[in-house]
């Protein structure tokens, strides 16, 4: 999971963090491209999940065959372009 920084992340993830692994978090910066640029150039395959209409189902996507990053929105104003 990938989290922006910012103040009341630290106590939301501590109260809301189902899996109770530290460890689940894997950014917490204040560039979120950045980040997804690295893990892209290190080969991992990036999906962006989001309601809008023509998406594709998460149901219908194959199985990841290497390491997959999904962003999620805001839920309010989605992923940015």
């Amino acid at each position: 999971m990938a989290v922006p920084r910012l103040p009341w992340v630290p106590e939301a993830l501590a109260r809301g963090n189902t899996l109770r692994q530290p460890a689940c978090v894997h950014w917490t910066g204040p560039s979120a491209r950045r980040w997804l640029a690295r893990q892209r150039a290190n080969d991992s395959h990036i999906i962006g999940v989001e309601l809008v209409g023509g998406a594709i189902a998460l149901g219908d996507l194959p199985a990841a065959r290497r390491r997959t990053v999904a962003v999620l929105g805001h839920e309010h104003s989605g992923i940015p372009s």
